[in-house]
Order: C-alpha cells, then sequence, then structure tokens
C-alpha cells in the first residue's frame, strides 16, 4: 500500500508541476497589467480546447516471497471540441514501475501515445439511452513492441449509459481491438474482444460506489484456440474534492478463465487480485 500511494503521489507531482507551468506560462504571455494568470485560465476552459491528467496506481500479489509489484501510469488528455457531438484527444502516457524482491527496482519510460475521436450518438432526453462512440489508435514506443510483439493498434470502443435514479446510473461499454504485430509476436494479441457492465450508486455530491463485471475474449498468434476470461469489480469508491480532482480505489480481480476450451474458476481470486488508485486532476 505504500508503494501504491508512492506511485499516486509521484503523479500527482507530475500534474501538479505541468498545471502551475500552464498557468505561469499563461500569467507570462499575458498583458499582466489588464490579465491575470486567472483570467486567462477561464479563457482556456471556454475555449474548445481542454486538459486533464490521471494518474492510475495499481498493485498486484506476485509469487509467494516476493510482495507485490505496483505499476503506475501518468495520462495526459489534451483535447479539442469540434462541436456539440465530435471531439479529439491526444493521450500520450507514461509508466513507473516498482518490481522485484522488496520492491527494490524501478523504471520509468514512455509507454505509448493515443489518437481519439469522441462521436456522441444519442441521448437519454431524445433516445432514452446515452451512446458515445470513441476510436482510438495506439503508437507503442519501441520497448515495448519488443515485450508485447504488436506495433499498434486500433480499438472501436461504444459506450452506453442510462441514469436509472437520482442515485443510481448504468454504463454498458464495449470494444473490438485488432493489434499489428511485428517480428517479435510470437505470442502476441492479434484482437481482443471486451463487454462490460457496471452500475453507479452517487450517496452524495461526494462519495459514489461502483459495481461491474468485465468479459475479456482474444486470441494470440500462437494459440489455436482462443482465451475468455471474467473479471469482476465488488468495489469501487469515489471521492470528489471539487469538481476539478477526484480519486477512485478500487479492487478487481479474474473469477474464471476459459482456455483450450476448458473454462476454470481462478486459483485463489481474492487475494490475487489487483488494487486500483486513480486520480483525475482537471486543469482547463
Amino acid at each position: 500500500m505504500k508503494n501504491l500511494m508512492k506511485g499516486l503521489v509521484f503523479g500527482a507531482l507530475g500534474l501538479s508541476v505541468l498545471a502551475q507551468t500552464t498557468a505561469s506560462t499563461a500569467a507570462t504571455s499575458a498583458n499582466s497589467t489588464t490579465t491575470t494568470a486567472k483570467s486567462v485560465l477561464q479563457k482556456l476552459k471556454d475555449s474548445p480546447f481542454s486538459m486533464f491528467g490521471i494518474v492510475e496506481s495499481s498493485m498486484r500479489q506476485t509469487e509467494i516471497g516476493e510482495g507485490n509489484d505496483v505499476t503506475n501510469y501518468l495520462y495526459l488528455y489534451p483535447g479539442y471540441k469540434l462541436n456539440d457531438t465530435i471531439s479529439f484527444r491526444v493521450v500520450p502516457s507514461f509508466r513507473y514501475n516498482i518490481t522485484g524482491e522488496n520492491q527494490s527496482e524501478e523504471e520509468f519510460d514512455y509507454q505509448s501515445v493515443q489518437a481519439r475521436v469522441y462521436v456522441k450518438m444519442l441521448n437519454e432526453k431524445d433516445h432514452g439511452v446515452r451512446l458515445t462512440t470513441q476510436v482510438r489508435n495506439y503508437i507503442y514506443q519501441g520497448s515495448t513492441r519488443g515485450t508485447s510483439g504488436y506495433s499498434s493498434k486500433h480499438r472501436i470502443y461504444p459506450i452506453f449509459g442510462k441514469k436509472l435514479s437520482n442515485k443510481w446510473s448504468l454504463s454498458v461499454p464495449m470494444f473490438a481491438e485488432f493489434y499489428n504485430n511485428n517480428s517479435h509476436a510470437f505470442n502476441a494479441v492479434k484482437y481482443n474482444l471486451f463487454v462490460s457492465a457496471s452500475t453507479t450508486y452517487s450517496i452524495n455530491d461526494k462519495w459514489s460506489i461502483t459495481q461491474g463485471i468485465e468479459y475479456y475474449d482474444r486470441k494470440a498468434k500462437s494459440q489455436a484456440s482462443k482465451i475468455n476470461d471474467l473479471y469482476i469489480t465488488p468495489i469501487d469508491i469515489g471521492y470528489s474534492f471539487n469538481s476539478n480532482v477526484s480519486l477512485n480505489v478500487s479492487y478487481g480481480t479474474t473469477i474464471m478463465a476459459n482456455n483450450d476450451g476448458g473454462a476454470t474458476f481462478a486459483n485463489q481470486p481474492l487475494k490475487n487480485g489487483n488494487i486500483i488508485a486513480s486520480l483525475f486532476v482537471n486543469m482547463f
């Protein structure tokens, strides 16, 4: 847990520095006699441009005696809103790993960049349900290409949503993604299909609780059969500090896997699950 918080603090400091740099640059470039950094930031918020960041820290149990692995990701989301229907984002991601016995090994690297298109297709007022479809294109950096066996992937990602009551809401995301394998692709994933359903209960303006289930269907290049996983998130607690900063802490685990045609329950799913903490910071 200490390393989980270490990862969040590491990422939060990065977001803080970026936010302060943005504000400082705005203040320097503005006319100091007529415009303050606050007004420049407000103009950015009112413009078609936007920016937020997410720090995600995941801790999982490793082999007996080796402790836990902690992986931290920093995602940046600069975006542009074309109109009320279509928007774009470019999403670079960075990884900070803490592994090895007693978490003695640390590694920081640039992971990938995504180009995203968001299209709002349905809304609850006119259609009874929300639907936003994303088209994502991922480009991976050199070392990831060597270890994963793919250089890029492409995802079609529709997300359905509906407000069930003043407190309850439902989300049903699904995607199909396809990988561009490279010369290291002996055991690389060829495609991955995903469908999920989750419900969120809003306790008040600050706190929320989410529960969900996810199903994965994927195929690797070297395998004759597909691999299916059933993953559950029995608890995800969210807290909003204000309109710009929020934190989610969740626990999830694979409860069933299907490999080579045989479905089996996961070994010690409670012990071998993942604790994930995500910090969201909106900049403008």
